[in-house]
């Protein structure tokens, strides 16, 4: 599953992507395990000097399908990935004496 979040953008245009990028994957083979995470209320984000810097947050386990997704959407929308998944920390320890 992948879960695409839409962040500082306004209702319109959430919408509007939604449907754009819901029609550039409708062929993938795992389109239907794409949800949308969206926000009710209105989010701004911002840079440093307070322009408008919306964006869309992807979620996935699947380094192979996070660029699928950006080779599909890349050119509507500035675009994050988070990779989730489970990391296995190797611990040293130093004892200095």
């Amino acid at each position: 599953m992948a879960a695409l979040e839409l962040i500082g953008y306004t209702q319109k245009e959430t919408k509007d992507l939604i449907s754009q990028i819901s029609l550039l994957l409708d062929n993938l083979e795992f389109a239907k395990d794409v949800v949308w995470i969206t926000h009710d209320a209105f989010v701004t984000v911002v840079d440093f000097k307070g322009v408008k810097k919306p964006f869309l947050r992807i979620y996935t386990r699947s380094q192979d399908r996070a660029n699928v997704l950006i080779t599909h959407i890349n050119f509507l929308c500035s675009i994050e990935v988070i990779y989730i998944g489970i990391s296995v920390l190797k611990e040293k320890v130093l004892i200095f004496k």
